[in-house]
């Protein structure tokens, strides 16, 4: 895939099967997508509807979700990078799931938000110290 051609699909509304997944398998090699998606955001009411639509499986053996999130019509998807952000990290649980590629859109929004979200927690063995990142 060229840059120009790149260029032109991110400039294209949100469509993840049209757009989106084609460029995401270039990325990524091994990417389970779920025949029957999961909702883990039924209990939010800034979401009308959100799914993990797969997993990506990277090489440190970690693993990413996949979702995909359409928030209610007064969110500001333009304007709320943290609350999106916020919606998103509660799902990643550093076990399964170590990070996340989340799509937040609106059916009547024409801007669209594409975001990477990770969490990370160590322990110090000299200090006994918990480092959350």
């Amino acid at each position: 895939m060229k840059e120009k051609d790149l260029k032109h699909i991110l400039r294209k509304d949100y469509n993840f099967k049209e757009n989106w997944k084609s460029i995401l398998n270039l990325l990524f090699g091994k990417i389970d997508y779920f025949s029957t998606p999961s909702n883990p955001f039924f209990e939010e009411d800034k979401v009308k509807a959100g799914k993990q639509i797969g997993a990506i499986k990277l090489d440190d053996n970690k693993s990413l979700a996949i979702f995909e999130v359409e928030v209610d019509d007064s969110i500001r998807i333009d304007q709320n990078r943290k609350g999106l952000r916020d919606i998103a990290a509660k799902h990643i649980d550093q076990n399964i799931t170590h990070g996340a590629l989340v799509f937040f859109y609106s059916k009547n929004q024409t801007d669209y938000r594409f975001s990477f979200i990770a969490k990370w927690s160590d322990i110090d063995l000299e200090t006994g110290e918990f480092i959350k990142g």
